[in-house]
């Protein structure tokens, strides 16, 4: 049976998960593709982000914090995984024990006094602030 041009190109190519340097220096990824000369689509883009938001919440969700949270509380949770991965919101210890105690205002307050609200200040002043309402 013979082999597809696909199936071959696969073959050839060989699949990579992560970003690597090519043999010519170039950024790739998956089955070769030039991320600096071929640019993602609208939907691979909403595909990516679909999968990478499905990852954030499931590291939401395995806080003993989340089922405490009111709807809009999650979503803060949520996106904060999304931003910096369920390590680095386990890293938010005073924020979390301030969940365990429904102490919002501390919680939002801890939220702001982290490297990440020095890093990205617009984001986490308004997430401290959806927090706080939640």
């Amino acid at each position: 049976m013979a082999i597809t041009v696909k199936e071959r190109i696969k073959r050839h190519e060989g699949k990579r998960n992560r970003p690597y340097t090519d043999s010519e220096g170039i950024l790739t990824v998956g089955y070769g593709r030039n991320l600096e000369a071929v640019p993602f689509t609208d939907h691979e883009l909403d595909v990516m982000f679909d999968t990478d938001f499905k990852r954030a919440e499931l590291a939401a969700r395995s806080f003993p914090q989340y089922p405490r949270l009111s709807p809009v509380r999650r979503g803060v949770l949520v996106e904060m995984c999304f931003q910096m991965g369920y390590g680095g919101v386990k890293k938010f210890r005073r924020f979390l024990d301030a969940i365990d105690r429904s102490k919002w205002d501390s919680a939002a307050d801890e939220m702001l006094d982290s490297k990440w609200a020095e890093q990205t200040p617009g984001r986490a002043n308004k997430l401290a602030r959806i927090f706080k309402d939640g």
